[in-house]
C-alpha cells in the first residue's frame, strides 16, 4: 500500500480518530458505490468524481492509490458478488495534523472503507412520495458539483421528510426545483430528458453524466434547462442516483405525478443497461 496513506477498514474493527480533518471540518470526500455481480457499477465515474475532488481540496490521492484501495478491497472480500448486491462507501479525508485549518505541510489522506446492504427497492406498486422540501440547495463555489463530505443543505431537507416520503426536493435559491436529497431529477419531454444546469448542482451525479453520454442509443438526449413545479406536475418527475437508477416519482406534496409510458419504458431501459435487476 501506497506509504503516506493511512487505510481505514470499518468492517475490521478500525477507527477514525477525533483529530481526523473530515471528521473535524469536513476536509474530505465520498462515494457510495453500488456493487454487485459485474463489479463496481460506474467505478469509472466514482473515480474520476472522487479524484477530481481530492485534487480541489488538495488532498494527495491518485489514481493509482485508487487502484491499490481497490485492489485491498478485493483481497478483503469486499467485492465478492452477494445476492443481488450491496453498498461500498469509500471516505478519502485529507488526515489528520495542521494547526487550526491549515493543513500540514505534507498531508497524509485517510481513507475510510465501509459496506453496507443495498437499500430495499419500493414494493410493485407503491407510491414513490416526493415532499418538497424548504431548505434550498446552495452551492459552495469552487466545491459546487463536489461530493464533499459538507452535506448539512441536504441533512436538513432530510429532516423535512415523513417516513412515508421517498425523497425530498430541493430548489435553488430562485425558487427552481434543482435536485433532490440523494438524487438528481429529470423530465422527460418527448425525446429529450431535461435536467436543471450543472452550474447549480450541489453534486454533479456519474448517473447523470452516464445518461448523457449513453442516451442516444435510445434515440434521446439529456438537455439542460431551468425545471419549474408546473413543468413536473405537467409531465412527470423522474430521479436518478448510481445505486437505484432512475425511479419515477408518482406523488408530489399528495399531488398525482404523470408517469407516461416513454418514462417507464426509459426506466427499465436504464436498469437493463446497468444490471440493477
Amino acid at each position: 500500500m501506497t506509504a503516506g496513506i493511512e487505510w481505514v477498514w470499518a468492517d475490521e474493527g478500525d477507527s477514525v480518530p477525533p483529530h481526523d480533518r473530515g471528521l473535524a471540518y469536513g476536509h474530505g470526500v465520498f462515494e457510495t458505490m453500488r456493487f454487485g455481480s459485474e463489479g463496481l457499477l460506474l467505478e469509472e465515474y466514482h473515480r474520476d468524481r472522487l479524484l477530481h475532488g481530492c485534487h480541489e481540496l488538495k488532498i494527495p490521492f491518485s489514481s493509482d492509490d485508487f487502484q491499490q484501495w481497490l485492489t485491498a478491497a478485493g483481497h478483503r472480500r469486499l467485492l465478492d458478488a452477494q445476492g443481488s448486491g450491496r453498498i461500498l462507501k469509500l471516505t478519502v479525508t485529507a488526515g489528520s495534523g495542521g494547526r487550526g485549518y491549515r493543513m500540514p505541510a505534507t498531508p497524509c489522506p485517510r481513507v475510510i472503507t465501509a459496506t453496507a446492504p443495498l437499500p430495499e427497492p419500493p414494493a410493485l406498486g407503491d407510491p414513490i412520495r416526493v415532499r418538497g422540501c424548504q431548505q434550498c440547495v446552495q452551492p459552495r463555489g469552487q466545491r459546487q458539483g463536489l461530493k464533499t463530505l459538507e452535506r448539512l443543505d441536504q441533512v436538513l431537507a432530510s429532516t423535512e421528510l415523513a417516513s412515508a416520503d421517498f425523497e425530498g426536493l430541493m430548489n435553488d435559491r430562485n425558487g427552481y426545483p434543482l435536485e433532490g436529497t440523494r438524487s438528481n431529477i429529470f423530465v422527460l419531454m418527448g425525446e429529450t430528458l431535461v435536467t436543471p444546469p450543472a452550474e447549480g448542482l450541489a453534486v454533479h451525479g456519474t448517473l447523470r453524466r452516464w445518461l448523457g453520454e449513453n442516451l442516444p442509443e435510445l434515440g434521446l438526449r439529456l438537455v439542460e434547462r431551468d425545471l419549474t413545479r408546473a413543468t413536473i406536475q405537467e409531465n412527470g418527475l423522474m430521479l436518478g442516483n448510481s445505486v437505484m437508477g432512475l425511479v419515477n416519482a408518482t406523488v408530489l406534496d399528495d399531488h398525482p405525478l404523470p408517469v407516461t409510458g416513454g418514462a417507464v419504458r426509459l426506466q427499465e431501459s436504464v436498469t437493463h443497461w446497468l444490471g440493477l435487476i
